[in-house]
């Protein structure tokens, strides 16, 4: 076996590298491309079934002159699983049906047979689910009967049909593949076939990192490296690696156990080769083969980048651009591109559910907690999802391809100020931090501690109470809890921090001993998300316009400049003001209300600046209280022509309850606006704004708005003159795109439409805002 010295932290780098912004442009593809495209290659592969089952005429699968028998139905039937095309579809049924029934010899159409029925497996009734897994198991049984045992190539697979046949990667790939998928639904191999195949991935590995097919014959010894052999090749040992060793755990004394180091330096040196041949990929766009194995490679290693390539949002536009008028993406014979392209395309789409952060130092002792984390919330929650790595010089909006920040330290991180703000920003855009002493590492728990006092001041790091969220949100945890400590600031958590281990227990899927570590990742699902949906795979950062909105012609009235601060009172008027919702709203009403607003510090009403300002934005969220001097100061204001806006933080009820009361002690009289007033229909007099008649509420709040979709708003009269708008319902957090788990509000587009019909009334300079009838 070939030593080979590999630097390891300049290839890391190299994977990780973020694309420049002209890449990304000629990379556009959303969604909805993939949606259709997928959806138009399965409508391709079905409209083949034929009445018996079979998609091919003669059941013949042509390559290089030799049949291989039923290999069109052995990777249609693959795609299709892969799509998750329903067996009620009578014709994925006879499909299925015919596959089970088909004599095969051969190491492709065997290995598909068995990972297309280990993904329809959970979806069979008892019965058939006992013949397909019979079948299944023969395959698997047939492909180790296969593997060679002795000698140079032991440990491979060959094309067992064809004469002299050499063994090559392509199909020892497969039938790792398989293997690993029969594991996966609960069967059984013994570990001596992983450790065969592990020795020539290893040793015949080039000096470079690539891989070619692997033949060792005279006429191919110096066969150049392959990109699509070089990709299964790092996806196979992930497979080998995960399989075969404990990967760092358990811990001793703070610190994990060893790594498997040959394998570690292989797989690195794989991926520097794919990160350092950008060239290769991007001239592939028509082998839909090699598109596949990146997406096995990158969601195994949970890269974004090989280098400075995309994998999958360039993959998918290379691929989208290549796919036939219909639905295919080549002639019938060559079935495989398509079936290929169609599981590349599912595989990568998968949103993420947490980035694990990669830094100078033990970042990564226990590879796979992340991996096996976001593999086990998915099964729980019925769907794809997928984890990512990101390193500290990526940008913040990359971060938030995912909502939570996963950092597993062992070794206290190496952090510039401007990491620390990059963290800062991360959090005060609406992401949340997980973070772990790995091996419960003493060093590092003192080292974050003083960390999060130094990035976060402003709040303590306290330890989470029984009744926290992070232990109900969705799977209830009880009995002892594991010890959490997390940062809060009046809205939500954004930081939780174990001074314990937790990743041992995900990095070796220890589910039944440690069932509530698991339970958290739930949680963590629901309650960084508020119970909703991740991010789109390829949706971009920030707050997409609602197309109930887009066309909306808004204006102002006689004043378009507003002059805005945001009132002090002695309650927690500063409440989520780190979000930097006032900025964010007065940047929409310059580009869709043309309204210029200059947005002032805070202030109390007895400030002299409240006489240069037009609205005073009030906010709280667990009370508010005023002397008599400030009350006396804001209702001057109020008379001299100010124009309040209020909103209770997170929709709280001890805010609605405490704004009630103060605007009594105001002289205020609150008036509901009804779904016909102007301030709903944004028909404003003078003004106009948008009709917030369908407006999308925060989760917590759906429940009590079924059959009542408009703006809940409020008109506050002094005297017989309209001088501000309340809403009881959350706009100011809302509208930054923030999620905050219970929070009783509006959707972010929503959220925005409602703060600019709230505000449009006081640019009627002049001439009294109409009122509603009520």
């Amino acid at each position: 076996m070939r030593c080979r010295a590999i630097v390891l932290l300049p290839v890391l780098a190299v994977w990780l590298l973020p694309p420049s912004p002209a890449l990304c442009q000629q990379a556009s593809v959303t969604d909805v491309a993939v949606d259709q495209a997928i959806q138009r290659g399965v409508d391709y592969l079905l409209g083949l079934s034929q009445p018996d089952g079979r998609f091919s005429p003669d059941g013949n699968y042509m390559w290089v002159g030799y049949a291989y028998p039923f290999g069109h139905e052995a990777i249609i039937m693959c795609a299709l699983a892969h799509a998750e095309v329903s067996l009620n579809d009578e014709r994925m049924r006879k499909g299925f049906d015919f596959l089970l029934k088909c004599e095969m010899e051969h190491t492709y159409t065997r290995s598909c047979r068995a990972i297309t029925i280990a993904r329809l497996l959970p979806k069979l009734k008892r019965e058939e689910r006992d013949l397909a897994w019979q079948v299944m198991k023969a395959d698997v049984e047939w492909l180790l009967e296969k593997q060679i045992a002795t000698g140079r190539d032991a440990g491979m697979w060959s094309y067992p049909i064809k004469p002299n046949s050499n063994v090559d990667f392509s199909n020892t790939q497969m039938a790792i593949l398989a293997m690993n998928e029969y594991e996966m639904v609960g069967g059984e191999i013994a570990e001596a076939y992983y450790e065969k195949s592990l020795i020539p991935f290893l040793d015949r590995q080039k000096d470079s990192g690539g891989w070619n097919y692997g033949w060792v014959n005279p006429e191919h010894i110096n066969e150049p490296e392959r990109n699509t052999m070089t990709a299964v090749g790092v996806a196979s040992l992930f497979l080998i690696r995960d399989r075969l060793f404990s990967l760092g755990c358990p811990c001793k004394s703070g610190k994990s156990g060893p790594r498997p180091k040959k394998i570690d330096d292989a797989i690195d040196g794989g991926i520097g080769w794919l990160a350092a041949h950008p060239g290769a990929e991007r001239g592939q766009g028509h082998n839909s083969y090699f598109h596949y194995a990146c997406a096995r490679v990158g969601l195994a290693a949970g890269l974004k980048y090989f280098g400075t390539y995309d994998w999958y949002r360039e993959g998918a536009a290379q691929v989208i651009s290549m796919q036939r008028a219909d639905g295919s993406w080549a002639a019938f014979e060559s079935s495989q591109r398509t079936c290929f392209a169609i599981m590349f395309l599912v595989k990568g789409r998968a949103p993420i559910l947490l980035n694990k952060l990669q830094f100078k130092g033990d970042w990564d002792r226990h590879p796979r907690d992340a991996a096996n984390l976001a593999g086990y919330v998915a099964q729980v929650k019925e769907q794809k999802i997928n984890w990512q790595v990101i390193n500290l010089d990526a940008p913040v909006p990359e971060w938030h391809d995912a909502p939570i920040l996963y950092i597993s330290a062992e070794t206290p991180m190496e952090l510039s100020d401007e990491h620390k703000q990059k963290l800062r920003r991360y959090t005060d855009t609406g992401g949340t931090i997980l973070f772990e002493a790995s091996c419960g590492n003493k060093a590092v728990a003192t080292w974050w501690v003083k960390t999060c006092g130094e990035i976060w001041p402003e709040w303590e790091l306290k330890l989470l109470g029984k009744d926290h969220p992070m232990w109900s949100a969705e799977q209830k945890i009880t009995g002892r809890l594991p010890v959490l400590q997390g940062i809060s600031d009046g809205v939500r958590t954004f930081v939780f921090y174990s001074p314990s281990d937790i990743s041992c227990a995900w990095n070796t899927l220890a589910i039944a001993r440690n069932d509530p570590l698991f339970k958290m990742g739930i949680n963590l699902y629901a309650y960084t998300t508020d119970r909703g949906k991740l991010r789109s795979k390829l949706a971009g950062y920030g707050v997409a316009e609602s197309e109930r909105y887009s066309g909306s012609a808004v204006s102002p009235g006689e004043r378009t400049k507003l002059r805005i601060r945001q009132l002090k009172h002695g309650g927690d008027w500063y409440v989520s003001r780190h979000y930097g919702g006032l900025s964010m709203l007065g940047e929409h009403l310059a580009g869709h209300g043309r309204i210029a607003c200059e947005v002032g510090e805070a202030i109390e009403a007895a400030d002299p600046a409240a006489a240069e300002t037009d609205v005073l934005w009030l906010t709280g969220r667990k009370g508010l209280m005023m002397s008599p001097p400030q009350q006396a100061a804001l209702k001057a204001w109020l008379g001299a022509g100010g124009f309040l806006v209020v909103d209770a933080c997170m929709g709280d009820k001890t805010f609605d309850a405490a704004w009630r009361q103060a605007a009594a002690d105001l002289g205020l009289t609150i008036k509901a606006a009804g779904k016909d007033s102007p301030l709903v229909t944004g028909a404003l007099g003078g003004a106009t704004g948008y009709a917030l008649t369908r407006c999308e509420f925060d989760s917590g709040l759906r429940p009590e708005r079924i059959g009542k979709a408009e703006a809940s708003l409020h008109e506050l009269y002094l005297g017989d003159r309209l001088v501000g708008v309340y809403s009881d319902f959350d706009v100011l957090l809302a509208l930054t795109g923030v999620k905050a788990y219970d929070r009783r509000g509006y959707g972010a587009a929503d959220a925005r439409a409602v703060a600019t019909n709230m505000l449009l009334p006081a640019t009627l300079q002049g001439k009294e805002p109409p009122v509603s009838a009520n």
